[in-house]
């Protein structure tokens, strides 16, 4: 939908649709610098953070307070969602995939939880305990465990559902996976047109995208100097209100389950989504990763995790994954990833599978009705502009 010329109506600027390409979601930019060509609600806008606490820079290699304190957050933040769930008298539904960061938030909850008063339920995957079955063994045995196949199976309006989303916008982006340490510590007006490149293989197509973006990377409330802070303040500042709404979607997308999606989006808890990890996020870029070495990244969490059950190998050896990829789909349910997917102002969401009633719609622009289904324009220059390539 992000790469349609026009929305709702509303004609989008190329640059936008190339970014959304790129990024392989819809951005929504919450600094409110950039014009997306149709009209937005911010649900996190980023002056609403920078309301909540002072932005404190960080050096290299410092382990100071600034640091450290990423225990104590993910403990207050246990605590808040405890607290929620005291008051509403629900259970608490973590969403485990063996992960950095759905561990520290299962961490953080088993250290702050009261047996008497809370419940603790944990659903898992076979992914799971195979990215971390020392965990499973360890700490997770004898709570309530649920498995399941996929992510849809544990939706529902029954519980606080908790999960690690948002700890990737804090801490990097999945883009710099792949890319040379020697590239990402170059300054970025230099190396993210190479980066674009790579993606969107078209001089043009980089120049619009680096023409569009550049104000909304200006208006970074810090330093913005790499590559790599490049692509990290792209996603924490443009793809969080994507990540905010694709674990609901996918139970409203399911055709097992029935629900109110915004009811579902109010039960959801994502374990990084405070203002006060976002200031954390915000004063400490350089204490994230060590540089050059992927197995230090998110290291405060390592650090956390660690704590609490004192596995070196898990500390010093855990590599990133797409851990969610592994449960977003289910041969008998519905495949997620292959799916169109838009939310209306009323809050419905409008998808359609993507089969080959879609491919043959290379050609022109997808509309969607005021029911939900898709017809085609062939005056539409979407491809054209583009490429034919499929994406």
């Amino acid at each position: 939908m992000a790469v349609r010329p026009s929305v709702l109506k509303n004609n989008v600027p190329l640059g936008y649709r190339l970014s959304s390409l790129y990024f392989g979601c819809g951005l929504i930019d919450r600094t409110g610098t950039l014009d997306h060509g149709f009209p937005v609600d911010i649900l996190n806008p980023l002056s609403s953070v920078l309301q909540h606490g002072q932005i404190k820079s960080s050096l290299p290699g410092q382990t100071g307070a600034a640091v450290s304190s990423i225990s104590k957050l993910c403990v207050d933040r246990a605590n808040q969602i405890l607290q929620r769930a005291r008051t509403e008298n629900r259970p608490i539904r973590v969403l485990w995939s063996g992960g950095i960061d759905s561990t520290a938030a299962a961490v953080a909850l088993l250290k702050t939880a009261d047996p008497k008063l809370d419940r603790l339920e944990f659903y898992y995957s076979q992914h799971s305990v195979r990215e971390y079955k020392l965990f499973f063994q360890q700490s997770l045995a004898q709570q309530k465990i649920v498995k399941i196949k996929s992510v849809d199976q544990a939706l529902g309006t029954d519980a606080i559902v908790v999960t690690g989303e948002h700890g990737d916008q804090l801490f990097g982006s999945m883009k710099a996976i792949g890319v040379k340490w020697k590239e990402l510590n170059k300054a970025w007006p230099e190396a993210l047109p190479n980066e674009l490149n790579r993606r969107l293989a078209s001089t043009h197509r980089v120049d619009q995208v680096l023409d569009y973006l550049a104000p909304q990377i200006s208006a970074a409330p810090i330093s913005i100097d790499t590559l790599w802070d490049a692509l990290w303040w792209m996603n924490f500042s443009m793809k969080w209100q994507s990540v905010a709404y694709r674990i609901p979607a996918i139970g409203a997308a399911s055709k097992t389950i029935k629900y109110d999606l915004n009811q579902q989006f109010n039960l959801t808890e994502h374990f990084f989504n405070s203002n006060a990890f976002q200031i954390w996020a915000l004063s400490n870029r350089c204490n994230v990763i060590e540089a050059g070495n992927w197995k230090t990244y998110k290291w405060p969490l390592r650090d956390f995790i660690y704590e609490y059950n004192a596995d070196q190998k898990y500390k010093k050896g855990k590599r990133k994954q797409a851990s969610l990829n592994n449960v977003i789909q289910h041969p008998d349910r519905f495949n997620f990833r292959r799916r169109c997917v838009a939310i209306d102002t009323a809050g419905v969401l409008m998808l359609q599978n993507f089969d080959d009633s879609l491919k043959k719609a290379i050609d022109g622009s997808i509309e969607v009705s005021a029911g939900g289904a898709f017809t085609i324009s062939h005056e539409s220059q979407l491809w054209s502009d583009l490429g034919s390539t499929g994406e």
